[in-house]
């Protein structure tokens, strides 16, 4: 085996057992504790809200902080690696790409640069899903995935020239579309503008308010989608009895070509006797995006409490802080559970209903999740969990102010 390609396949090795790190980062587990809501900024600059997110991230997952001193630095600390390591990635990449198609041996080097930016990245990760960063699940989430996106996409990268494939004639732009690859992955990260002058879309969103924001937009979004779909079965009213019994027989689908022209509840409809139960659950799914609604709306109401107990010295106050991010915690990740119920839910509900006993155990659970999730925002009581008695206590875990909308929704 010739020195370049021990010297690349040995990256390789490296990049693999990074990934396999990577891959065993915990961003399912709650946070415990969280250590702030809104990125701080790397120095004083006027106070930034956007309310209306476009999910996607850009202007709002941005430069959207206050001046806070009360992160930890390990948030600091993480995300300037993770940007450090995406920078170096990108920017090595392309020489790496040129100069491995002229000659392999003299890109040894370079691939080195590159398992050290995919190395800083990864320290970046770790740090951020460490319980002194005080991460939400939602930004462990964005981090893990993004940093395995440059880690994956640079290991296609250079197995592509060690395997030869690169070379075949039928391959010629398969070095451009590799490289490429490993700009878009570290541009989720970097974030700026592209080649036109345009904001990169789809950049990770930073700190936790911003992470826990995108997820509710797709949840929502999500509850959108599934409420439309199965509104249109449902409008479609039930089948007669003649339909009723060629689908007991199988008929329909023989008739529309098999299963993949069938296109389940897209082209077909529900029994009289499935159809009440399909009404209600999609009442439960209409619920569901109404729930998480509010909740979009209560964790900004909350955030605003945070801020108002941010940076400062009062006991009370800082303990007030920290409950009040508890709060905000657990509210997200009950809202976590009715968004993945909705998903469940739709599941079960496409036609035909061969069991209505796993939807209506399904339906249940989803209801119990709403109620407790509506409960808990209607209370906005914040349990100062390692808070003793006294005064403390009583100002940590005073209700939060929640506006006439929130009350609404919920």
């Amino acid at each position: 085996m010739s020195d370049e390609h021990k010297t690349n396949k040995e990256t390789l090795a490296s990049l693999g057992r990074l990934a396999d790190a990577l891959k065993d980062l915990d961003d399912k587990s709650p946070s415990g504790q969280l250590s702030h809501w809104r990125l701080p900024a790397a120095g004083p600059t006027k106070p930034k809200r956007q309310d209306d997110d476009d999910s996607c991230g850009n202007d709002d997952d941005g430069n959207d902080a206050h001046p806070r001193s009360s992160t930890p630095r390990e948030v600091h600390d993480g995300y300037q690696l993770l940007t450090d390591g995406a920078s170096l990635v990108s920017a090595t990449s392309t020489k790496y790409t040129l100069v491995s198609k002229i000659s392999l041996s003299d890109s040894t080097n370079l691939a080195a640069e590159l398992l050290q930016g995919c190395q800083l990245l990864a320290t970046g990760a770790l740090i951020l899903h460490s319980p002194a960063a005080g991460c939400a699940r939602s930004t462990r989430h964005y981090v893990k995935r993004a940093a395995r996106a440059v880690v994956a996409t640079v290991t296609n990268l250079i197995t592509a020239f060690v395997s030869g494939e690169v070379a075949e004639d039928n391959h010629e732009q398969l070095a451009a579309q590799k490289c490429g690859s490993v700009w878009s992955a570290c541009d989720a990260i970097v974030g700026g503008k592209d080649a036109f002058g345009k904001p990169i879309r789809n950049v990770i969103p930073k700190g936790n308010r911003n992470a826990m924001r995108r997820d509710l937009l797709v949840f929502g979004g999500e509850c959108n989608e599934t409420y439309e779909e199965f509104r249109e079965v449902i409008e479609m009213g039930a089948m007669d009895a003649d339909e009723e019994k060629e689908r007991a027989n199988g008929d329909d689908v023989a008739e529309m070509g098999g299963w993949d022209e069938f296109g389940g509840a897209a082209g077909h409809q529900y029994t009289a006797k499935e159809l009440p139960l399909a009404t209600a659950a999609l009442a439960l799914i209409k619920c569901s995006r109404g729930s998480i609604n509010a909740t979009l709306k209560a964790c900004e109401c909350a955030g605003d409490e945070v801020e108002k107990n941010d940076e400062t010295d009062d006991e009370a106050q800082a303990l007030r802080r920290r409950a009040v991010l508890s709060w905000i915690d657990k509210l997200h990740d009950m809202a976590h559970t009715v968004g993945e119920g909705v998903t469940e839910v739709g599941c079960l509900l496409y036609p035909p209903l061969k069991t209505t006993d796993d939807l209506m155990e399904q339906v249940e659970n989803q209801k119990d999740a709403i109620l407790g999730l509506t409960e808990l925002i209607l209370d906005a009581t914040p349990t100062a969990g390692a808070i003793e008695g006294g005064d403390s206590a009583t100002t940590a875990q005073g209700i939060i102010p929640m506006s006439d909308e929130v009350t609404d929704l919920a």
